[in-house]
């Protein structure tokens, strides 16, 4: 009888080992994260709102600091323009991927230059985001929650 449970024991523990893991991210999926990322800061610096749009779940939620919550890809992507900025460089660090099947998140820092209307003298901005991330109807990864805030001090005016 020790023989018959101790084999069990042993097929069950080599079963589960050779089970795929649940969770985590592949590596596809972080080359997919790292696209959207890519996709993400070219639409900014092209001015093409469109394309920022498509990275956006349809039920998206844009939470910019100092500024009222924008819901869907459509208003996030009017929201951007009605700022003013005229952005001239925009670099993000990703510093964390993380997930697990169809939710994930996206950590990092970015630099951003730009100047606001009319104003002609740039201003560099420096801070961190988190984007809450799902995977779209299509499969690909899309941007459910996203939120940023400077890391420079407010000035003392």
């Amino acid at each position: 009888m020790a023989k018959t449970s101790s084999f069990a024991i042993m097929l069950v523990a080599t079963l589960a080992c050779a089970q795929p893991q649940l969770g985590g991210l592949t590596t596809a999926d972080s080359t997919a994260l790292r696209a959207l990322e890519s996709s993400f800061v070219n639409a900014i610096l092209d001015r093409d709102w469109s394309a920022l749009a498509t990275n956006y779940a349809e039920d998206a939620v844009l939470m910019p600091p100092n500024e009222p919550v924008v819901f869907g890809p459509t208003a996030i992507s009017e929201w951007f323009p009605n700022t003013g900025l005229q952005v001239s460089e925009f670099t993000t660090n990703l510093s964390s991927l993380e997930g697990q099947l169809a939710l994930g998140s996206v950590r990092g820092t970015y630099t951003l230059t730009f100047t606001v209307a009319p104003a002609t003298a740039a201003v560099t901005d420096s801070g961190k985001f988190l984007w809450l991330v799902r995977r779209g109807p299509d499969g690909r990864w899309l941007i459910a929650v996203d939120i940023w805030n400077s890391s420079v001090p407010l000035s003392s005016q």
